[in-house]
């Protein structure tokens, strides 16, 4: 008896984790337009490291981008506001622009976030 509910707890435990983690997953495409993104600022920053999260706004003809980072400058870690625009299938930079700023979300409707700096 205390073995089936053991394993009945580590189950619920199991899938109360996959369904948190495909909550946050992005999809192809929106993966691809991120790393996109970060590749056009290459070798630009010294030890750029990027958030765990990124804000996304979306639209029929592209993505927005809005990506907290830190890099090295002048021996002080700063931060980076990365916002980048892309085609909607994410092969495609279409702008780009760094600031040093920190986006933050804002929610304008319920289930409805912008990012806001």
């Amino acid at each position: 008896m205390k073995k089936s509910i053991f394993t009945a707890t580590i189950t619920l435990a199991a899938a109360a984790l996959a369904a948190g983690a495909n909550a946050e997953l992005s999809t192809a495409s929106e993966f691809r337009g991120y790393q996109n993104c970060l590749e056009t600022y290459s070798g630009q920053f010294a030890g750029l490291t990027t958030e765990r999260r990124y804000l996304l706004g979306r639209s029929d003809a592209g993505r927005t981008y809005y990506i907290n980072a830190t890099a090295w400058d002048q021996g002080k870690r700063v931060r980076v506001g990365i916002n980048c625009e892309t085609t909607a299938n994410g092969r495609k930079v279409l702008s780009r622009e760094v600031s040093d700023t920190h986006f933050t979300p804002i929610s304008t409707k319920p289930g409805v976030q912008v990012a806001g700096q």
